[in-house]
């Protein structure tokens, strides 16, 4: 499941940073850049996940 929560975020990411608008402003423009390589950080925190460690033989 966190497998495909990441790709999700990958292809919007891909998507943000790949996109063309010719009307948008340069703040517009950066602004889509961050938000793309943010959306790659989430899905890269996603899936580097910590697992808890299972005790065996305690409570």
């Amino acid at each position: 499941m966190k497998w495909l929560i990441a790709s999700l975020f990958i292809l919007i990411g891909s998507f943000l940073l790949f996109l063309t608008i010719d009307n948008m402003g340069n703040i517009g423009h950066m602004i889509k850049i961050f938000t793309g390589i943010g959306c790659f950080f989430i899905a890269g925190s996603i899936v580097n996940g910590k697992k808890k460690k299972k005790i065996r033989g305690g409570d």
